[in-house]
């Protein structure tokens, strides 16, 4: 499930100040609109850093990367780890074998 957006200073003051008023989590969180779990982990360490969410740039390998890695398999018999190493690909050898045999005009052995 996807995580919401970070509690604010706001938000954060209102659930301590909630909570200092003996108020349950479920209360707070259905006050704030916030999960549970939320204003339970930030009861928990209050003075943590909020999380930063991952950095998500798309695929790691370009289109151009992958058609080099079809040419290099059907050009001679290598492994999955060989097309790696001599093409320098930032992707594990499991997903050259997952592409590899999702090509349609090729036939991927081990």
């Amino acid at each position: 499930m996807p995580r919401g957006p970070p509690l604010t200073d706001l938000e954060k003051g209102q659930i301590l100040a909630l909570h200092h008023q003996l108020m349950s989590l479920r209360d707070i969180s259905k006050e704030l609109g916030r999960s549970v779990g939320a204003v339970q982990r930030f009861l928990k360490n209050p003075s943590r850093p909020a999380r930063s969410r991952a950095h998500v740039t798309g695929q790691k390998l370009t289109v151009r990367g992958e058609k080099a890695m079809i040419r290099r398999a059907t050009t001679g018999n290598y492994s999955a780890r060989d097309i790696k190493q001599d093409l320098n690909l930032p992707v594990g050898v499991r997903r050259i074998q997952q592409i590899l045999s999702a090509t349609p005009h090729l036939k991927y052995r081990k």
